[in-house]
């Protein structure tokens, strides 16, 4: 039988390189193919999505143009005029729109669907009945402006869609409304269909949900056609019944498979299908494919020639050294290295042959050099090193042991303990080779030994030796650990320091955290090492000092490596106390922190020390109120304040009457009890940013910080005389006490606390000559101006009570339609002698007094009131606005306010608009939040009053959720003259339509100015040019003429 030759390593490396290149170029072009052939897909499905959404966005965007100007159409018709078919038809004639977006027809339609006027006015198309019209008789039934469902027009026959928007009636109810008639055909409407038509064979389709039909096609035939039946495009149905947009292939129109992308619209129930077949679509990804297959084969051919004849070349030199080695073997030439003549792996190969001809004298040499090694390593180690055989004779011993025992190395070899050592420690020694060698155990020995009149520790190992199991001696080593000895006792010293100190120790990393505490520590901060260890020390951190404050101390304790000073920390209990902490880093030996260590005292009993002393120092020990010296730096900071802000600062110099004699009758503990008594009722008086401070013997001082004006001070002082003139029952007697007050005022009578001490006490020396038991301002303008303020204030309280007050109402105008929207209340006082009191001039005293919380609920409710009148004599509604105070939110239940207002009237939330100021939603947000979102479920209207002229914030707008902003008349007035104010007033105006708020512009006081806040786009005015506050009956009066007038009056 013929043996057959195995193959050679050529054609072996041949066949496997060709295996591995055709797999490998098989699997790459199915790579290729595969992400390639996705990545188009995706790409051509992204297209269509693109397409889609276009046409979807555009579509929509045309609906709501046409639906706007509709919108802005009917609501420039006046509801007044919709009787007059005339006046009705001259007002459509006047829209330019209207023929480019309605080219069929815009209709106005009555309540009974006749319609009364149309554009263009062709004949027959007045009179027409719309009345059975689905799309007329929904606009009625809803009231709101609506997109009806395709349909064949019955005169042209052509596929249409119709707009339609309602008149609002007097009555609420649609008065009629004006139709829109767009033939679907228009270019206005889909015209941008075929621009977006996706490649040759794309379609686009518009489908109505409701109407369960074909609004627009790429191709006409399908035009109002039904829809497929439901089943036969499952992905048809998908965004037909469930609303979905999504992307996918499905039938085509025309028959096969088509790759369709939808999305809904958003102004109707329609939505649009961008498709194309999907043999046009994945077209180029097939033909990329039909290219790769021929061109992986013909690269696979050329790799394997390439492959072969690179082995060959590379495997020459292996061939001509299997010749010369086999040559040696069979002793044809001598042994002798190989030729090199390259560096790769062959020629490595062949270096390598070439080695082994020295390999066992370079073996040797290593062997005897490792032993030199071995010798060099164990000389100079510090310890002492030896081995022994099972007969304790030492084998081998380093330097250091032969020079322990007085020997060279050489001289130990063959010796045993008892040679070298005392009998004493020879015969420990042996004892302990014995147990090494019998258990085959290692043992480790700490003893001391005195040596050359000291102790010294030795700590000596010792270990069985075996070979092939066997033990057949020991080995061991032994140093001096009398250091180490040492620093354990001192450890040991310092952790009973540690233990026993009386002041907190904490040790932590370098990362911070806490590695031990002692007991101090633990009694101190309440803590056990338990809770503490793992912890970081902020744990004891009591919020006193702020971040800026650990900042710094991390700073100083980087830089230095120590800090110390006092801080605050927090008990286990919560207990907040001060301590003295000393704070020093801990290096190791190559400078790096490796340890922190805090040590503090607890100075809880020396502050109580400081603050018995501080008190003493500044505080007198009767009465414990502060003392003049306090008294005299709580003024300094008070003044400053002053100063900051504008405001004024009232010294108060307060002296007891006839004390004198009550201390001489009565005694002192009497005279004392009523000095404790009189400054308790002083401090009840004052509030928490004053000062009341004893001057000495029975004089007192108040500092009366934040003062508007005179008139607080003299509601202080009458709050005082009434207070202490009520009886004190002292040691069985009843007791009155009588003061009289000065008063000096900074910055008017000083600026400083000598000069207003002087003036108060002659202001209060007056007092006493003048009868005691009063009150009195240095200045006798002050006396004047606060005379005048009181009897403001109580003049408010009398027509509060006898009904002096009135309301004036001014009207708002629409400034598109010219007719009254809304009126504004405003107050007006009117005085004894019938004169009207300016409301700059009473409404601070209201606020500040407190009364305008009672005004302004009389001015709700009577506004409320008067709204309702004018509904029950024929007026329609109109909305009511009034201007609400902050104090009423602080002061007042604003909320009940409204709810009874509107109750006792009958008026309906939506009505009624209150005025807001900017400074009172920024004042205090969470419980303005509150009370407007429920006034805002009232249904009542919000309005900013006078917007722009303070914080103007873009957030609390959409917070407080606002219907309406008042732009100040400091903008309206120079409307004309500056084109700053234009531009704002501009901007204000964008800016309100683009959040869906009206802005309404006060101070319009003539034409022009009227005209550029049209063209501002601005929605309503008021002002005199318009109308001045009218009483009620007057307003009457002024609506029914501006009701009568026509629509070229009113513009």
């Amino acid at each position: 039988m013929k043996v057959r030759r195995p193959l050679s390593l050529q054609s072996r490396i041949l066949l496997a390189a060709a295996a591995v290149v055709i797999a490998g170029l098989e699997v790459l072009a199915l790579l290729l193919i595969s992400p390639l052939q996705r990545d188009f897909e995706k790409l051509a499905a992204e297209r269509l999505e693109g397409s889609a959404s276009f046409a979807a966005a555009d579509l929509d965007s045309n609906l709501a143009l046409h639906l706007e100007t509709l919108k802005r159409v009917a609501a420039s018709i006046p509801p007044a005029i919709i009787g007059n078919p005339a006046a009705v038809q001259r007002q459509l004639e006047f829209q330019a729109a209207l023929p480019q977006l309605f080219p069929a027809s815009v209709v106005v339609v009555d309540h009974d669907g006749i319609s009364i006027a149309a554009f263009p006015h062709l004949p027959g198309s007045v009179g027409v009945s719309l009345a059975d019209r689905d799309y007329f008789r929904a606009v009625m039934a809803a009231g709101e402006p609506l997109i009806g469902r395709p349909l064949i027009d019955p005169v042209t026959q052509q596929p249409v869609l119709p707009f339609a928007v309602p008149f609002p009636g007097a009555d609420g109810r649609p008065a009629g409304a004006l139709v829109g008639i767009l033939p679907i055909t228009a270019n206005t409407m889909f015209g941008s269909f075929d621009a977006l038509r996706p490649g040759r064979g794309g379609h686009f389709v518009v489908v109505s949900r409701d109407a369960e039909l074909i609004v627009a096609a790429t191709d006409s035939e399908h035009l109002l056609q039904p829809l497929p039946k439901a089943g036969s495009n499952e992905l048809f149905d998908r965004r037909l019944r469930e609303r979905r947009e999504e992307t996918g292939v499905g039938p085509g129109p025309h028959g096969g498979n088509c790759l369709s992308a939808s999305r809904n619209l958003k102004n109707v129930d329609w939505f649009v299908v961008a498709g194309q077949p999907t043999d046009e679509a994945f077209a180029p990804i097939r033909n990329q494919i039909a290219y790769i297959w021929p061109a992986t084969i013909l690269m696979t051919i050329l790799i394997i020639l390439v492959i072969g004849l690179v082995v060959s070349r590379q495997l020459i030199p292996l061939f001509a050294a299997r010749t010369a080695m086999r040559r040696m073997t069979e002793g044809e030439m001598p042994l002798a290295p190989l030729p090199i003549e390259r560096k790769d792996e062959i020629g490595q190969l062949l270096a390598s042959f070439n080695t082994l001809i020295g390999e066992r004298q370079r073996f040797e040499d290593e062997l005897r050099q490792r032993g030199l090694y071995l010798a060099a390593v164990l000389d100079n180690f510090p310890f002492l090193v030896w081995l022994k055989d099972r007969d304790g004779r030492f084998l081998a011993v380093n330097v250091p042991f032969a020079r322990a025992a007085g020997l060279s190395p050489e001289e130990m070899v063959g010796k045993n303990d008892f040679d070298v050592w005392p009998r004493e420690l020879a015969e420990r020694y042996r004892a302990d080779d014995e147990a090494v060698l019998t258990k085959g155990v290692v043992k480790n020995i700490e003893e001391p030994i005195e040596r050359d009149g000291g102790r010294q520790w030795i700590e000596t190992y010792k270990s069985p030796v075996t070979l092939d199991g066997e033990v057949i001696g020991s080995v061991g080593f032994a140093r001096d650990i009398t250091d180490r000895r040492q620093a354990i006792e001192q450890l040991r010293l310092a952790a009973r320091v540690f233990d026993n100190s009386v002041e907190g120790i904490v040790v932590t990393d370098a990362a911070g955290r806490i590695q031990t505490v002692n007991r101090a520590f633990c009694e101190l901060t309440g803590y056990s090492p338990e809770e503490c260890i793992g912890q970081r020390p902020s744990m004891l951190q009591s919020g006193v000092q702020d971040d800026v404050f650990y900042r710094d101390f991390w700073q100083r304790l980087l830089e230095s490596g120590r800090w110390q000073g006092e801080l605050w920390n927090r008990r286990k209990s919560g207990e907040i106390y001060p301590e003295w902490l000393s704070v020093s880093a801990v290096s190791d030996g190559d400078g790096v922190v490796t340890h922190y260590v805090g040590i503090f005292t607890d100075l809880s009993e020396r502050k109580t020390a400081e603050q018995k002393i501080e008190f003493l120092s500044h505080y007198d020990t009767l009465t414990e109120l502060p003392n003049r010296l306090l008294a005299d730096d709580r003024l300094r900071q008070a003044m400053a304040h002053a100063e900051r802000t504008q405001r004024k600062v009232a010294l108060l110099l307060l002296d007891l009457d006839h004390f004198k004699t009550i201390n001489d009758s009565l005694g002192h503990e009497v005279a004392d009890a009523i000095l404790r008594g009189v400054a308790r009722t002083l401090c009840d008086c004052v509030r928490d940013t004053d000062t009341v401070c004893r001057q000495g013997g029975d004089v007192f001082l108040a500092i009366l910080t934040d003062i508007g004006d005179n008139d607080a001070i003299s509601r202080f002082a009458e709050k005082i005389l009434e207070r202490t003139a009520q009886p004190m029952l002292i040691a069985g007697n009843e007791l009155v006490a009588s003061l009289s007050i000065g008063v000096a005022v900074y910055p008017d009578d000083g600026r400083n606390f000598h000069t207003l001490l002087t003036k108060a006490e002659a202001a209060m020396r007056r007092v006493k000559e003048s009868g005691r038991g009063a009150c009195r301002f240095f200045d006798e303008t002050m006396n004047s101006d606060a005379l005048d303020h009181l009897q403001l204030r109580n003049g408010l309280r009398r027509a509060l009570d006898r009904g002096g007050f009135v309301l004036h109402y001014q009207p708002q105008i629409d400034l598109t339609s010219g007719a009254v929207s809304g009126v504004e209340a405003l107050l007006r006082w009117r005085a004894d002698d019938g004169a009207l009191i300016p409301p700059a001039r009473f409404i601070p005293v209201a606020e500040e007094s407190g009364l305008i919380v009672p005004i302004g609920d009389w001015v709700l409710r009577e506004a409320c009131r008067q709204a309702m009148l004018w509904q029950q004599a024929g007026l329609p509604p109109l909305m009511m606005a009034v201007n609400l105070s902050a104090v009423q939110f602080r002061r007042g239940d604003l909320l009940q306010t409204v709810i009874i207002a509107l109750t006792e009237s009958g008026l309906p939330a939506s009505c009624l608009e209150l005025e807001l100021t900017e400074s009172l939603l920024i004042a205090d947000n969470e419980n303005v939040l509150a009370v407007l979102r429920a006034l805002k479920q009232l249904g009542v209207k919000l309005s900013i009053d006078d917007f722009g002229t303070g914080y103007s914030s873009l957030a609390y707008l959409k917070r407080f959720a606002v219907d309406q902003l008042k732009i100040d008349r400091s903008f309206v007035r120079d409307l004309r003259s500056d084109p700053e104010d234009a531009a704002i007033v501009r901007a204000i105006a964008q800016m309100g339509r683009s959040l869906g708020l009206r802005t309404l512009a006060e101070g319009v006081e003539d034409s022009v100015t009227a005209s550029l806040l049209c063209t501002c786009q601005c929605d309503a005015a008021q002002g005199y040019y318009f109308a001045r506050p009218l009483p009620p009956e007057e307003f009457v009066s002024f609506f029914r003429a501006r009701q009568e007038s026509s629509p070229e009056e009113l513009e």
